[in-house]
């Protein structure tokens, strides 16, 4: 409830780079999402996200910032008695036009997150949603190469310390690597992170 309180706020004062056309966008794909995202049901939630992101791409991308089609494809499956977590999604190819970008790809773009560029097993999306981090009830991990995001902060100091803590070394604290890591393990483990490159030296 108060997330939506928030966005209707956006409504009334959109971001300062939203001009006029994009304004209209904005407003009305952000009033749309909330209207189908309160109904719930599952195509209306589909379709709740789809208008969230056209309002973050009048929002925030250079043109083209019109959004076109999903960006993905769900091919058959290999095995149809292979459960959900195992259908496969794919990106849908490049630009959809001159003047409109695939919806996935743009609003990956829009909000600073990397490209899907291969398949990828839903069950493999669905472990590395941050929100379903412990202590939530965890999605099963049907396969080993299925990774969970990892919380990465610093170390707490007394303030007393703190300017001697700053001129060590920084030290990060990860939770959700497997019991008894060694280094060879923890560094093979973080391989599978591609923004964690480099973090131990």
């Amino acid at each position: 409830m108060l997330a939506w309180q928030r966005i209707r706020v956006l409504r009334a004062r959109p971001p300062a780079r939203v001009e006029r056309e994009r304004e209209r966008v904005f407003v009305s794909a952000l009033e749309q999402a909330e209207q189908l995202m309160r109904a719930a049901s599952p195509l209306l939630l589909f379709y709740a996200v789809s208008q969230a992101g056209r309002a973050i791409a009048a929002a925030r991308l250079d043109d083209p910032w019109r959004l076109s089609g999903h960006g993905l494809k769900a091919p058959a499956a290999a095995d149809p008695s292979a459960g959900l977590l195992r259908r496969v999604v794919r990106p849908d190819g490049g630009q959809a036009s001159e003047w409109r970008r695939q919806s996935f790809a743009g609003v990956a773009e829009a909000t600073g997150s990397g490209q899907l560029t291969s398949d990828l097993e839903l069950g493999a999306v669905w472990a590395a949603i941050p929100e379903l981090m412990v202590p939530l009830p965890q999605p099963p991990l049907e396969d080993e190469t299925w990774r969970r995001p990892l919380r990465v902060f610093r170390p707490m100091f007394d303030p007393a310390h703190q300017m001697l803590a700053d001129m060590r070394s920084l030290e990060l604290l990860i939770d959700g690597l497997p019991p008894d890591v060694n280094l060879e393990t923890l560094l093979q483990y973080l391989g599978d992170y591609p923004t964690a490159a480099g973090a131990y030296t």
